[in-house]
């Protein structure tokens, strides 16, 4: 780029930058700051600036803050490693002066360009409808896989924390309903949910790699191939691609979709992305009750991905086929050059997206849990556990009077004892409980979707957040051993049983019940509330919620009873 000669050209100057880089910031904001003040003070006449008219000047002049200062570089030429950042609205100067300057101001090394790069040969085979598909679904495997292995041992260090915080407040703060509180609603509650927050990050760090790589752009353009026989463009791709992270910036992100109805029809689906609220859900699932292998592991998490994406795909073929039938609009799109991912960049991102993350789990998920958990401890009725409550008693002052000579067999007997009256009084409490009480409410509900009372209850308490599941089958459920490899929380779910049958709750077909439920239901009330912003209609949002929650019930339903029927 003949840096000089475009500043002649264009009669303003020009500033190399390159964002990610934070390179040409500094440069560009003096430059633009002494050039307002060349403005202001008069010395710098429009009229010897070609294209700049006096109006733009003038709007240039009102300063940073003012209602045209988007008029400042509003227009650019984009090049392998710089943009021309230009002062005023160029957007005025024709056609044959634009192609003039381009020629002029920049020139190309070497003698010609090869008529086939390396990089053509690479988007060949990227954006090829064979290839390109089998190399996504290989990238998404490969993510999917790295989120377990990697983040697998950092849940361990998050899960062992909460142990010690558990046995501080164990020690400092006297048995009470605070210290309940505490341990089950506060660290009990939040910690269930915080203990994935290392399978969060990675994922948001590996999209991040690969939309800094170039690679996004070729998906998007692939993608286009999947939305244009239903009627949509490749641009929908990318506000869906956002609503995997959250629904709520990709709903907002449908903005740049020019037709009103293909915007309102790519909101429609962005919630069946899976958000990141979804994946302590899958997580707990999988890690509980598919123990077989890492890779089948990483398999049924891609499959409840492809579930979202595949159903959204359906429902825009038919609501085009059947509702608005119209030609599918035309899709362009530049695709940058490929580039080495910028880590640091990547990596500021990701923490402002898990730090999003944890600020969601300190507000919405604390209020919600304590919420849960005060449903789960009161009405707080003793009489109806009196008898187990006095034999608790008897037995604490029994073993609190034996002497180090008792044989150890014995001592080990009454603890066992002890222990299991403590979780029939606890399993008693809670059926009592007023969220108890709503869960044997709606069992007949749920019972053909293979769930018991208290998944019942974990998924009444989750519709206005889902990931509000993980912590109340955290509070419904009696843990173990914090100290141990898998979480309290996997254990838990392993050991539950049907009562008087001695069968495990938690099958692969429950759990291929509950992952397609929370997949495919509307359970998140900020989503709601933007869907309303965006449509300034309560009626969208009102159906964004029935339809996905009657379509999550009937893939719960099918889920459950195919798994059962096959087998699994």
């Amino acid at each position: 780029l003949n840096l000089q000669k475009l500043e002649e050209q264009l009669g303003v100057p020009v500033v190399p930058i390159h964002v990610a880089r934070k390179q040409g910031v500094t440069e560009l904001q003096s430059e633009l700051e002494r050039l307002r003040g060349r403005i202001a003070s008069g010395q710098w006449q429009p009229a010897e600036h070609g294209p700049i008219s006096g109006k733009e000047i003038g709007r240039f002049a009102e300063g940073p803050d003012s209602d045209h200062s988007e008029t400042l570089a509003r227009y650019a030429w984009i090049d392998q490693h710089a943009m021309l950042a230009c002062s005023a609205g160029l957007v005025e100067a024709n056609q044959p002066r634009e192609q003039g300057l381009q020629s002029e101001g920049s020139t190309r090394a070497g003698k010609s360009r090869p008529q086939t790069s390396w990089s053509d040969r690479l988007d060949g085979w990227l954006t090829h409808g064979i290839s390109g598909s089998l190399t996504f679904l290989v990238v998404m495997f490969a993510l999917f896989l790295a989120v377990f292995l990697i983040a697998g041992p950092a849940g361990d260090w998050v899960d062992t924390g909460l142990g010690w915080a558990n046995l501080a407040v164990s020690s400092w703060i006297p048995e009470g309903m605070f210290r309940d509180l505490l341990l089950e609603g506060v660290i009990g509650g939040v910690g269930n949910f915080l203990v994935f927050l290392p399978q969060i990050f990675i994922l948001f760090l590996f999209i991040g790699l690969l939309e800094s790589t170039g690679y996004m752009a070729r998906a998007a353009y692939l993608m286009d191939r999947v939305f244009s026989p239903l009627g949509m463009s490749g641009k929908s791709f990318l506000p869906l691609l956002s609503s995997f992270a959250c629904a709520i910036p990709g709903i907002m992100a449908t903005r740049i979709i020019e037709r009103p109805r293909d915007r309102l029809l790519t909101i429609m689906v962005a919630p069946l992305m899976s958000c990141s609220a979804r994946i302590p859900v899958y997580s707990i699932m999988i890690s509980a009750v598919v123990t077989a292998n890492i890779f089948v592991q990483a398999a049924f998490m891609l499959a409840m991905y492809l579930i979202g994406v595949v159903t959204a795909l359906v429902i825009v073929y038919v609501w085009k086929k059947l509702i608005w039938r119209e030609a599918s609009p035309e899709f362009v799109m530049e695709l940058p050059e490929y580039q080495f991912p910028h880590v640091s960049e990547v990596v500021r991102r990701t923490c402002e997206r898990s730090g999003e993350f944890v600020v969601r789990a300190g507000t919405i998920i604390m209020a919600l849990t304590i919420l849960v958990w005060a449903a789960n401890y009161f009405p707080r009725n003793d009489q109806a556990v009196a008898v187990q409550l006095a034999e608790i008693s008897r037995l604490e002052t029994e073993i609190a009077g034996l002497s180090s000579e008792t044989a150890e067999s014995s001592q080990q007997t009454l603890s066992n004892r002890l222990d299991e009256l403590q979780v029939e009084v606890a399993a008693l409490r809670q059926e009592q409980s007023f969220l108890g009480q709503g869960g044997k409410w709606i069992e007949p509900v749920v019972r053909p979707l293979g769930w018991d009372w208290r998944i019942g209850c974990a998924a009444l308490a989750s519709f206005p957040a889902r990931e509000v599941i993980v912590t109340t089958l955290g509070i419904l459920y009696q843990v173990g051993d914090p100290e141990e490899n898998q979480t309290e929380l996997e254990l838990a779910l392993r050991q539950a049983t049907w009562p008087g049958t001695g069968k495990p709750v938690f099958t692969i077909p429950v759990a291929l019940s509950i992952m397609v439920f929370f997949a495919l239901c509307s359970q998140c009330a900020s989503t709601l509330a933007v869907i309303y912003q965006e449509t300034r209609s309560v009626w969208w949002p009102l159906l964004s919620f029935v339809y996905m929650t009657v379509l999550a019930y009937i893939g719960a339903f099918l889920a459950y009873q195919i798994g059962t029927w096959v087998g699994l």
